[in-house]
């Protein structure tokens, strides 16, 4: 009789599971082809890489992630680094860097731009995709706003 209860929860949660991953694949299906820093716990990344399916065009996401492997050789953010691209190249670049991140991070942001780089942050453009929202954003020397 367990074994019933059980079983009928494991599949009304992988039917909801299902569903929620379906939705989120589609919101990212214009995702831009450059790549994204993810800070945090931002990106769906169970939603995206289901364990038994996986898309193209999943694959084909460049995910700049911040966090314990963003010095391995292997990481994206390695690869945007040594073809000069990294994220503070970018960052500081007339056309700033996509992040995916959380509001309240962005007072770090702000902090680092002003104290390591003598500059002031701010929101270029932004995107929704779903539930996902990415802020282009630069730090912009405060020689060059005057």
């Amino acid at each position: 009789m367990c074994a019933f209860f059980n079983t009928t929860a494991v599949f009304s949660e992988a039917k909801t599971a299902k569903i929620v991953s379906d939705q989120i694949r589609r919101d990212l299906q214009y995702f831009p082809e450059e790549a994204v820093v993810v800070w945090g716990s931002a990106f769906p990344y169970e939603a995206a890489y289901p364990v038994l399916k996986q898309t193209e065009s999943a694959m084909a996401f460049k995910l700049y992630g911040l966090g314990v492997f963003t010095l391995a050789p292997f990481s994206v953010s390695h690869t945007e680094n040594v073809k000069g691209r990294g994220m503070v190249d970018r960052l500081v670049s007339e056309n700033g860097i996509p992040i995916l991140g959380a509001n309240h991070l962005w007072g770090f942001l702000n902090t680092y731009c002003k104290e390591r780089l003598s500059g002031v942050s701010h929101e270029l453009t932004s995107h929704q995709y779903g539930q996902l929202h990415i802020s282009w954003r630069q730090c912009e020397s405060k020689a060059a706003q005057q």
